[in-house]
């Protein structure tokens, strides 16, 4: 079957056949690639697929499998709504071992009125969107995994034949909202009138063990761990997440107001993963001693650090980083931020890195490298006072990797074109280097 690639994703299938095999290097399904397809009946993806946009299986009525990978990191919106044969979703889920998909988006897999059961249970974040299983009419067996983070409401609305729901007794902490199993389990009895039972469950023992945790492991976090903890080793700790004994273990050092990095060695660390997480009064800090040529994950780095003013990521090696995902989530008093000459060309995700950042002016995005497809979404949400972003050619000028004009009038002054440029417009140019104000510099000298 002819395939239309274009940056590495897969835009359009033409043909008829019945059995797809996704071709090598193909990193997305692209918005409705497949949509309304009524011959083809399974789906084969490569192993580089991380990301199925929106509608890009809506309404193929002859779908019954799909083969999914490891790499797997977002279904989105509508992305298998209306697959009526589809069936053993779970099944693709467990066997690709998917233990980085971190969100199943709104009505993803609504009216698949085929599928029977969902035991998936192998991931460690995970948000399941608005209507996500809704009028899934068989399903009757529900099982989430134990790093549920978020559950919408309406996540199983007309689910008419569901009777059993497995999920954690005590969520993830979530990306915009804390719900409660006791909220959740109401809510999921007032959708489905079949329910029988809903369990809560601990988290079972060593359920982290098979991927990597979520912080860092080395010399630095045992540091880190030490000031939040000093009566207990990093042993005792990690023993205790494991277990599931100690809910929000590992929440911010909230005192902590300046850290000399210099001595640490860090070679060979993979992961940073939440290692400044909650530090609220941390106002800067200097990352140039570092070691980060092995570093493959950066995601929560600074999460909820709400004092920290400027961060300057250039010193950094990120030629392995594969996730930048909630990097600075809720840095309420960042207001510069440098990723200047940054490698991406390995990130798959910077989804909510810079949401909301409120004070955030400054941003320097002349990264050295980065692919064009790359999961942005809520980048810049609630960024409200940029005043001026810098981009290199380097940067995918797409809607959500650009932020929100300030300006009253509604667009971006380019320095390149020398004119005030709507979004659409931005766009529509597409890459190049250029610095974007909310007010031209002749204007902004004069004020």
């Amino acid at each position: 079957m002819p395939f239309t690639i274009e940056d590495n994703v897969l835009v359009a299938c033409h043909g008829s056949d019945e059995v797809v095999t996704v071709p090598a290097g193909v990193r997305a399904i692209g918005d409705g690639a497949f949509r309304g397809n009524v011959h083809v009946r399974k789906v084969q993806m490569d192993a580089d697929v991380f990301w199925i946009m929106p509608e890009a299986f809506m309404d193929c009525t002859s779908l019954e499998s799909v083969t999914f990978h490891d790499a797997l990191d977002e279904i989105g919106d509508r992305a298998f709504k209306g697959c009526r044969s589809l069936r053993d979703v779970d099944q693709a889920l467990e066997d690709a071992g998917c233990y980085e998909l971190t969100r199943i988006g709104d009505e993803a897999f609504a009216g698949c009125t085929s599928l029977e059961k969902l035991e998936y249970d192998s991931g460690w974040w995970i948000t399941v969107g608005k209507r996500a299983f809704a009028d899934c009419t068989s399903l009757t067996l529900v099982m989430l995994p134990d790093g549920l983070a978020e559950l919408e409401d309406d996540a199983f609305e007309g689910c008419t034949s569901l009777k059993y729901v497995s999920m954690p007794e005590v969520f993830q902490q979530s990306v915009s909202r804390r719900r409660t199993f006791e909220e959740s389990a109401q809510a999921i009895r007032d959708c489905c009138p079949s329910i029988v039972a809903i369990e809560g469950r601990r988290r079972a023992s060593g359920s982290w063990s098979e991927t990597e945790p979520p912080w860092s492991t080395g010399t630095l976090a045992r540091t880190i761990l030490s000031l939040k903890h000093p009566s207990m080793s990093y042993e005792d700790l990690a023993d205790q997440w494991h277990r599931g004994d100690i809910v929000g273990l590992l929440k911010g050092y909230a005192e902590l107001r300046h850290l000399d990095l210099a001595g640490f060695d860090t070679s060979g660390e993979r992961s940073l993963a939440c290692l400044f997480k909650g530090c609220a009064s941390l106002r800067g800090i200097d990352l140039s001693p570092l070691d980060t040529s092995a570093v493959e994950d950066m995601r929560q780095m600074f999460f909820g650090c709400r004092s920290l003013e400027e961060a300057d990521l250039s010193c950094l090696d990120t030629s392995q980083v594969q996730t930048m995902a909630h990097l600075f989530h809720n840095c309420h008093a960042l207001r510069r931020a440098s990723l200047r000459g940054l490698d991406l060309s390995r990130v798959k995700s910077l989804w909510s890195a810079f949401d909301h950042c409120e004070s955030l002016e400054d941003l320097d995005l002349t990264v050295s490298a980065m692919p064009p497809v790359v999961k942005a979404r809520y980048l810049f949400r609630e960024c409200t006072s940029i005043r001026r972003w810098e981009v290199s050619e380097a940067w995918p000028l797409r809607h959500d990797t650009i932020p929100a004009p300030t300006s009253e009038c509604g667009m971006w002054w380019s320095a390149r074109e020398q004119g005030w440029m709507t979004v659409d417009q931005i766009v529509e140019r597409g890459p190049a280097s250029d610095v974007f104000t909310s007010v031209p510099p002749k204007l902004a000298c004069a004020l």
